[in-house]
């Protein structure tokens, strides 16, 4: 019996190391990166443990792209709280995620402080330090853990990111002030996660009444720039998968402004056009079977 007990004991420590590495780590399922995604996230500072600052903002996947034969993502304040747009991508052979500045180098090694590379590629991300099981918006996934040590300024910067979600959570700290960047809610593949009362994609409920039927109502003001707001109605008795995307007249989509699970409702989406030519758009309303056009003009 004690023989067999060791036999048992020293087949476990031959296969349980396997199991635990052998756990899916792929990079891309911690990133997610599908256009109209989104992350909301609180961001909270302190000082000497007294809380400064505290608001929330927003993360989108905008559009996609393609650069040097690579795919990269459009994304709005991914990792800062400043209005800003990058191009990311993961990388599948390696699982770098990877952020492209201004040139057509891809730099796929480690990230360097040389000028070649800082002017090129800003790789955020190589190796992940440990794997962490945790329940985010009641769903059971694992987590990684990145720490990396910046020079100047002397900070210590440790992100989480969780399968099938993405970033949920950043911590940056100095010796007096810390920076909290936490995951409240999310938009994932269509599907909302967290605080359903978060606004996402510049969604807002109009009213709390359900419409007789499925509308999708002219864009206001039309010409507009470089903004206006398309109001639609979405009918029915239970939640509904919409999208609204924005297309140029040549029929290329230039914009996902909607794609989640709606109760039935007036929603009205901005569109913001300060990175579009003049022209004529078009913007398509999916829902159930309903699907309808509008034509609308930017002029600048």
């Amino acid at each position: 019996m004690k023989k067999l007990i060791i036999n048992i004991v020293i087949i476990l420590m031959l296969v349980l190391p396997k199991a635990i590495y052998t756990i899916d780590t792929n990079a891309t399922k911690y990133f997610p990166l599908n256009v109209g995604n989104t992350w909301v996230f609180e961001y909270k500072v302190t000082y000497v443990g007294v809380v400064q600052t505290l608001y929330k903002y927003k993360s989108t996947v905008l559009s996609d792209t393609v650069i040097s034969s690579k795919k990269y993502f459009l994304i709005s304040n991914l990792r800062y709280v400043t209005t800003e747009t990058a191009l990311y991508r993961v990388d599948s052979v390696n699982g770098a995620f990877t952020k492209f500045i201004s040139c057509t180098v891809d730099s796929l090694g480690e990230q360097s402080f040389n000028s070649e590379y800082r002017n090129c590629t800003d790789i955020f991300m190589m190796k992940y330090l440990e794997m962490l099981s945790l329940e985010l918006f009641s769903v059971p996934t694992t987590s990684i853990r990145i720490s990396m040590n910046v020079v100047i300024p002397r900070i210590t910067k440790s992100r989480y990111y969780a399968k099938n979600f993405g970033l949920y959570s950043q911590i940056e700290q100095n010796n007096l002030t810390r920076y909290y960047h936490t995951l409240i809610g999310c938009v994932i593949n269509g599907v909302l996660y967290g605080d359903t009362g978060i606004t996402v994609n510049g969604i807002v409920p109009v009213n709390n009444n359900v419409p007789a039927e499925f509308n999708l109502h002219q864009n206001y003001p039309n010409p507009f720039n470089p903004t206006t707001k398309i109001r639609f109605d979405v009918s029915g008795t239970s939640v509904a998968q919409t999208f609204l995307s924005v297309y140029d007249i040549l029929g290329r989509e230039v914009s996902i402004l909607v794609n989640e699970k709606l109760q039935p409702g007036t929603y009205e989406a901005d569109f913001d056009g300060s990175n579009y030519p003049s022209g004529i758009y078009f913007y398509k309303l999916t829902s159930h079977n309903f699907s309808a056009v509008n034509k609308m003009i930017l002029l600048k």
